[in-house]
C-alpha cells in the first residue's frame, strides 16, 4: 500500500467517526430511512437487531465517490434560488411506523433524487424499482405530483434521466413493506431472503469480492428464525 492510498485511507477512517459522531445512537426499532426502501428489507432486519455494521474499505471508497459527485451537482450544477432546496428533510408516521430522509433537490413541483452508478447500461432501459420507491416516499412527504430519477455514470458524467408520476399503489405497498420489516424486528422472526440469494449483487459482487456485512448470518440463518446469537435467541423464545 502506497503513501497516498495509506492518507485516503486515514481520510475514510476520520469520515467514519465523524458520522459516527453525528449519529452516536442507532434509531428506534420502529424508525426507518426512505432509502432502505430501496435495498434489501433482510439486511435491515439484521442491522436492527445486531447493530450496524461498518462496509469493507473498497465498498466505502465506492460510496466516497459517490458523495462526492452527489455533492457536486447540488453545489454546482443544479439551480439555486427561491422555491428551490437541496436535502430538504421528511417524515412519515404511519400507525407506530416512523420514515425519515432527505430529498436531493426540489424545485417547484418537480423533485429529483440522484444516483450515481459505474454501469449506467442497467439503468438506460427503466429506473430501480427500490429507487422508485423511495421516490414515492419523498413524493408523498413533500406533496409532490412528479419526480424523477436522475442515473450519473461514474466514469464518464452522462446521464439517464427517468420521469416518476406519483402512484399510490406503488406507495401504499412501499409503506406495507416497511411494516412487514417492522413487524419481523419486533418478533425477531427474519423475512425472506433475496430471490437471488446468494447472487444477487445486494449480496456478493463477485468480480471484487464484496459481500454485504451480514451476509453469512444471512446464509445460515432459516427466513422465520431470529438470527440472534444462541443465548439471545433462546430468551427471546422464552419470552
Amino acid at each position: 500500500m502506497g503513501r497516498v492510498e495509506n492518507y485516503l485511507n486515514a481520510y475514510l477512517e476520520q469520515f467514519k467517526a465523524m458520522k459516527e459522531r453525528e449519529h452516536p445512537t442507532p434509531p428506534a426499532d420502529n424508525v426507518f430511512y426512505a432509502s432502505q426502501a430501496g435495498g434489501c428489507m433482510r439486511k435491515v432486519y439484521f442491522e436492527k437487531i445486531l447493530g450496524r455494521r461498518d462496509f469493507d474499505i473498497v465498498t466505502r471508497k465506492k460510496m466516497l465517490v459517490g458523495d462526492i459527485i452527489h455533492d457536486f451537482f447540488q453545489e454546482h450544477v443544479l439551480p439555486k434560488g427561491e422555491g428551490i432546496a437541496n436535502e430538504p428533510t421528511l417524515k412519515i408516521e404511519q400507525e407506530g411506523l416512523v420514515i425519515v430522509g432527505h430529498a436531493d433537490h426540489v424545485e417547484m413541483s418537480e423533485l429529483d433524487e440522484l444516483k450515481s452508478t459505474a454501469w449506467l447500461s442497467f439503468s438506460e432501459e427503466k429506473p430501480d424499482d427500490g429507487h422508485v420507491r423511495q421516490l414515492m416516499l419523498y413524493m408523498k412527504a413533500l406533496n409532490r405530483s412528479h419526480g424523477q430519477v436522475t442515473y450519473i455514470e461514474k466514469a464518464s458524467f452522462k446521464i439517464v434521466e427517468h420521469a416518476i408520476k406519483f402512484s399510490e399503489k406503488i406507495y401504499d405497498e412501499t409503506i406495507e413493506g416497511f411494516k412487514r420489516i417492522y413487524t419481523a424486528v419486533l418478533t425477531k422472526k427474519s423475512p425472506e431472503r433475496l430471490e437471488g440469494f446468494p447472487n444477487d449483487w445486494h449480496c456478493h459482487q463477485k468480480k471484487e469480492n464484496i459481500k454485504c456485512p451480514y451476509f453469512e448470518e444471512c446464509e445460515r440463518t432459516k427466513p422465520g428464525e431470529s438470527g440472534l446469537p444462541a443465548t439471545e435467541a433462546q430468551d427471546v423464545k422464552a419470552n
